[in-house]
């Protein structure tokens, strides 16, 4: 028997009606959702009338089980919610208003777990994990194996990861579809799978199939009751900006030689298909890392320019080396760089233009505290300084030395600009 399980919907009704037309064409015979009805996107309504017309066997999810368990609100009382109050909790307040009282009769009846019985192949379905409704059972082979022993089924199906996979532990199969309407592998396409149990014989294929993104993005934008920041999760933004943090994190752990597509895919959870829609090769991520890298110095000076030199230079060496394990992965990755530069002869252009532009950015952020146009030599010498503190902080890791050494050094460079001022 060929069975597609779907998962984690969201009010995404554009997605979930290019799921179920693509099922059609699969020769499937049973449909099987293991819940997340509701919850971020505005289509909840049209989310479960689909499911009920179609038959779908539904589990709950832990979205479904948090707006069905909440009192049913009133139009006044709705209304006199802050914007902050609607739109948090994947704006739950809006969903339960917006439900209609059928459907919210229908979610709280849905089961939290099933077992059904498939080919002689018994199977749990549920939305988080055997732990609870909105426990994480991500690919953890680990904690897998823990749940072995009270696990009665042969197979254990959940969502709630948004991330797809199947696992055979101990005689027992693991698996998840994704994510239909929010989706966290890598891309934007709507994620199901095919499961297919013949002669006690179990086979899987992940599904990603492409839809109107714009129009739910569309729909986003015209709701007030949904978060804008939302779009970012389903075209596939959000997923870019987790590979170049999950990128940093490998090259800071491991260098440059631990930048591959395999590795990002492991720290990410993504696949490499999916990874390859963001950056065809490993040059293209490392010159969007490039740009990363200046942008986690400038972004907090810029957003809030100070008013004096020594505060603007106490701020250009916390931001940069001295502060948060952000910034020190930041300089991790540097050196990392710099590494690559110097024993392989990569990366130098890009190392010249980031250099450049933090030449630029510290002149610039003088001219418009002290009103002096410092010269480039100048702004070169802060950031070769900026850089041997870091490399020798990178080593020590003390805060409190390093942070004095720099201020001690800012105390040279804001008594020679001053001179320059007069």
């Amino acid at each position: 028997m060929r069975i597609a399980v779907i998962s984690d919907i969201h009010g995404n009704k554009v997605a979930l009606d290019a799921v179920l037309a693509d099922i059609r064409n699969r020769s499937v015979e049973k449909v099987i959702c293991l819940g997340d009805l509701v919850g971020y996107m505005p289509y909840v309504n049209e989310v479960i009338e689909t499911i009920k017309s179609e038959q779908i066997i539904c589990v709950k999810g832990n979205h479904d089980k948090k707006i069905a368990e909440m009192p049913k609100l009133s139009d006044d009382s709705f209304r006199v919610l802050s914007d902050t109050e609607k739109l948090k909790s994947a704006s739950a307040a809006y969903m339960n208003w917006v439900l209609s009282e059928e459907n919210h009769t229908f979610i709280n009846s849905l089961p939290e777990a099933l077992v059904l019985t498939i080919e002689n192949k018994s199977i749990r379905l549920l939305h988080g994990s055997p732990l609870g409704i909105d426990d994480y059972l991500f690919q953890d082979l680990e904690k897998m194996a823990a749940l072995v022993p009270d696990l009665a089924e042969d197979m254990m199906m959940c969502g709630h990861t948004h991330i797809a996979y199947h696992v055979e532990l101990n005689e027992k199969q693991f698996l998840n579809p994704g994510s239909v309407g929010k989706p966290k592998a890598g891309d934007s396409r709507a994620m199901y799978m095919v499961v297919e149990i013949k002669e006690s014989m179990v086979t899987s294929e992940v599904i990603q199939v492409p839809y109107d993104i714009q129009e739910i993005e569309k729909a986003i934008r015209e709701n007030p009751y949904i978060a804008d920041s939302l779009v970012d999760s389903i075209n596939g933004e959000e997923s870019k900006q987790q590979l170049i943090t999950c990128a940093m994190t490998l090259i800071a752990n491991e260098g440059m030689g631990g930048l591959t597509f395999e590795n990002l895919a492991v720290q990410s959870g993504m696949r490499k298909e999916s990874i390859s829609r963001h950056f065809e090769t490993i040059e293209q991520l490392t010159k969007v890392l490039i740009d990363r890298l200046m942008s986690i110095v400038r972004t907090p000076i810029e957003d809030q320019l100070p008013d004096t030199l020594a505060y603007y230079f106490n701020m250009l060496g916390g931001q940069s080396y001295f502060s948060a394990p952000t910034e020190l992965i930041t300089y991790r990755v540097l050196i990392a760089f710099y590494s690559d530069a110097i024993f392989k002869g990569r990366y130098i252009d890009e190392i010249k233009e980031l250099k450049q532009a933090f030449i630029e950015f510290v002149t610039d952020g003088i001219d418009k505290i002290e009103g002096v146009r410092i010269p480039a030599s100048l702004a070169e010498l802060i950031l070769i300084d900026l850089d041997g503190l870091g490399f020798h902080y990178l080593i020590e890791e003390d805060v409190e030395k390093y942070s004095e050494l720099w201020r001690l050094r800012s105390q040279v460079y804001i008594q020679h600009i001053r001179m320059m001022a007069r």
